[in-house]
């Protein structure tokens, strides 16, 4: 009774019948399974995911909003005019302009006040010359570039859910936009 030798466990929670060495588990168990080297992997892993799934709801969101841009204010047969030149093209041929550039994430999908439809000179164009963009955006609502540029120079970085929840609104809103077309 007063020994100190303890007698092995049969039913450790690890499985193993050995002598419980932590939490119901035996030594190389505990120390294979919860050493801070498999939990700082796990989170490095969890990282990863995150990173890959947030790249693809980005991507898929980029295109989701590019065709409700591109179609929102088209007629029936698709057509839409271009918001710099005013060329008439079919949604097939317009992209989507963004005043602020793509990298300010907080404007990235703001439809309402950064995104245009674009023909692809004019897309290109405004790369080097943002004055006829800056221009037709003031003629739609005064003071709108200054609002923008002062948004764009907020730090914004959307969360896995913030993503997934604007990515279903865009989709509605998209096929809602779609429903019009012939």
């Amino acid at each position: 009774m007063n020994s100190t030798i303890k007698p092995k466990k049969k039913h450790l929670s690890c499985g193993h019948y050995d002598y419980n060495f932590s939490k119901g588990r035996c030594k190389s168990c505990a120390s294979l399974n919860y050493t801070p080297i498999k939990r700082v992997s796990d989170k490095r892993m969890e990282e990863e995911f995150s990173n890959d799934n947030r790249s693809s709801l980005i991507a898929d969101l980029d295109r989701i909003v590019s065709l409700y841009v591109r179609i929102k204010d088209a007629d029936p047969k698709g057509y839409n005019d271009c918001f710099t030149c005013n060329d008439r093209l079919h949604y097939k041929q317009l992209t989507n302009g963004h005043f602020i550039q793509r990298s300010e994430s907080g404007l990235r999908f703001d439809v309402i006040h950064n995104c245009r439809p674009q023909c692809y000179k004019c897309n290109n164009l405004h790369e080097t010359n943002t004055k006829p963009f800056a221009d037709k955006l003031e003629a739609e609502q005064a003071g709108i570039v200054d609002y923008l540029i002062e948004q764009s120079r907020q730090i914004t970085k959307l969360s896995i859910s913030d993503l997934k929840e604007l990515r279903i609104a865009m989709q509605e809103k998209l096929r809602i936009a779609l429903s019009k077309l012939k």
